[in-house]
């Protein structure tokens, strides 16, 4: 059923008059809506931000596990001699040191956790996280790369649990 173009613009001038005879009543109720209008954006642009680290984390950590697992294997073939070994050691400790930062940012609490022990270690190795730190020669003790390698195997494990769970949960 066709309105005719008469009848509409009849229904918006009524509207309007109803709106400026009504200004001082509804202004209240305006401004409560813009209010509400502002804070469902936020919320929104909140959601939409964890919606994305959480697929940003899905799609990296499975990158940055292989590299943890492989500078763990550097260094673990590396302990069996440490005088022939040290520069692939070296690098090793600094991979390490380079992924656990980046990890450090985008897990949850237990991965954080995980990933500040694995830093503690690497920090008492001799690497230290800042740059006004002097530089000082690595510590390349066995007892010491054993506690490096078992946190950074400790953090793997919490990086799989954690990209297994966020495989699993909807939320």
């Amino acid at each position: 059923m066709d309105t005719p173009p008469s009848m509409l613009s009849a229904v918006w001038e009524r509207v309007a008059e109803f709106l400026v005879a009504n200004a001082d009543v509804l202004s209240p109720g305006a401004e409560a809506v813009k209010i509400a209008g502002a804070f469902a954006s936020f919320f929104a642009l909140w959601k939409l931000r964890q919606i994305e680290q959480r697929y940003l984390f899905k799609a990296t950590i499975p990158g940055l596990i292989a590299n943890l697992d492989a500078s763990l294997t550097k260094l673990g073939l590396g302990m069996n001699d440490l005088q022939a070994a040290a520069a692939a050691v070296n690098e090793a400790l600094y991979q390490l040191l380079a992924d656990a930062k980046s990890v450090r940012q985008r897990g949850g609490a237990d991965v954080k956790a995980a990933a500040d022990v694995l830093i503690a270690h690497l920090e008492t190795a001799g690497l230290h996280t800042r740059f006004w730190h002097r530089h000082v020669a690595l510590k390349l003790e066995k007892d010491i790369l054993l506690r490096v390698y078992g946190s950074g195997n400790g953090l793997i494990r919490s990086l799989q649990n954690e990209l297994s769970d966020r495989t699993w949960s909807s939320k």
